[in-house]
């Protein structure tokens, strides 16, 4: 995102902020990573997979899977004809979602 885009959502979250408490660091990296925009949402892949390497480099036995389910790969400017909506690849994306599912309901949990 542009400085302009940002700072106006800075402004406008601002007084919203005080009444909870957030610091005006947490605003500015909300305004700045936690949009759904190409930016944002590898922003919030990689906090999402730091988080999953964390689960998988401990030595918990929460039984806990978890699996990445990543369909930013198969999207482009020919998917699109408003550069938000990718109508032309719901099937492509829909056939990896299941293809996903289908792979991590085969996993068994080893005790």
């Amino acid at each position: 995102m542009d400085n302009a885009t940002i700072e106006g959502c800075r402004k406008r979250l601002e007084p919203l902020g005080k009444d909870m408490f957030l610091d005006p660091s947490d605003i500015e990296k909300y305004c700045k990573w936690g949009q759904l925009t190409d930016v944002g949402s590898r922003y919030l892949n990689d906090q999402m997979e730091d988080f999953v390497r964390n689960v998988q480099d401990s030595s918990s036995t929460s039984g806990l899977t978890v699996g990445i389910y990543n369909d930013h790969d198969i999207e482009s400017c020919s998917t699109t004809t408003d550069a938000i909506h990718h109508k032309s690849a719901i099937v492509a994306r829909i056939r990896l979602l299941a293809n996903t599912i289908d792979s991590y309901s085969k996993c068994t949990l080893s005790s």
